[in-house]
């Protein structure tokens, strides 16, 4: 199978391994009648609240770069699921965002309050993303649980700039 040169060694690497037959967990997962959740870290590290950096390949680009950079590559690895049989029935889009993905371009400053339009916008494009390689009829969703555990105060704010945004039920 050949990737699309986004630059990302480890995130093309790990995204190979998990989709080669030789490590067939989501197939796995479908044969068993079960739910696929995919959460994607765009970093080239593993992506927590202190650590959000941008890839190093991705470096450089300004929020109009990384938002067609999120969005093409999300639509790249959905759409390797599915064309594989496997389609995703949950994702994810970054992993303990609540100091926004993507650093410095969208890092959420929560002294200053600011930081949260260049997030919306990346979150969007990985939505956009991952609706765009979806397969025609599958039904799919976006993670709750962590939505659940988030402060009231980060799900406040999400929604006054992010008005598309679910809130759980």
């Amino acid at each position: 199978m050949q990737w699309p040169d986004l630059g990302n060694k480890l995130l093309r690497y790990v995204l190979a391994l998990t989709l080669r037959r030789r490590a067939p967990g989501p197939r796995r997962v479908k044969a068993a009648g079960d739910k696929l959740y995919l959460d994607i870290h765009y970093s080239d590290f593993w992506a927590d609240p202190t650590h959000q950096d941008t890839p190093a390949a991705w470096q450089g680009q300004d929020l109009s770069g990384l938002t067609t950079t999120v969005q093409f590559y999300t639509a790249q690895v959905i759409g390797a699921f599915a064309a594989q049989g496997t389609p995703v029935d949950m994702v994810s889009i970054g992993n303990e965002i609540r100091n926004g993905i993507l650093w410095p371009v969208g890092e959420v400053d929560w002294s200053t309050d600011t930081g949260w339009d260049n997030l919306t916008t990346l979150l969007k494009a990985g939505v956009a993303g991952a609706r765009a390689a979806n397969p025609p009829g599958h039904k799919w969703g976006c993670s709750r649980t962590r939505w659940r555990s988030a402060p009231a105060t980060t799900r406040r704010r999400c929604h006054a700039r992010c008005p598309t945004a679910q809130r759980p039920r």
